[in-house]
């Protein structure tokens, strides 16, 4: 009896233990792909977003190196487009102090189906 009663445990696992084996393994996985997709569409909205910081940056110092060495004197618009980043800015002296510029930045991008938008406003001057 002790015999057939070892043989009987020993013959693997029923069909509804699969069944449910393979429920769990199948639920986990997707909740981790999930996750995976989740953080792929996370990491491609910063990435976008540390480019037009960058972006905004460079013409930040642009203007400023414009501004030191008088190439500019007047108000002055600039735009343009770099990839899918359209920039444009707008220097404009402050009247009551002649060596002072308003500075005026927006990078504008697509992220997916939005717009995406970055403005950068501040003060350049001469000296």
């Amino acid at each position: 009896m002790g015999l057939k009663l070892l043989l009987k445990k020993n013959k693997g696992f029923s069909l509804l233990e699969v069944i449910i084996g393979v429920a769990i393994l199948s639920t986990g996985i997707v909740i981790v792909l999930q996750a995976l997709a989740f953080c792929a569409r996370v990491t491609g909205v910063s990435c976008n977003t540390v480019r037009a910081v960058f972006l905004a940056e460079d013409k930040w110092q642009e203007a400023g190196y414009k501004v030191k060495k008088g190439i500019i004197t007047e108000a002055s618009p600039a735009s343009g487009q770099e990839d899918n980043f359209k920039w444009s800015y707008e220097l404009s002296k402050f009247e009551e102090y002649p060596d002072l510029y308003k500075f005026d930045l927006n990078v504008n991008w697509t992220s997916g189906n939005r717009e995406e938008k970055l403005e950068l406003n501040s003060w350049l001057s001469k000296e």
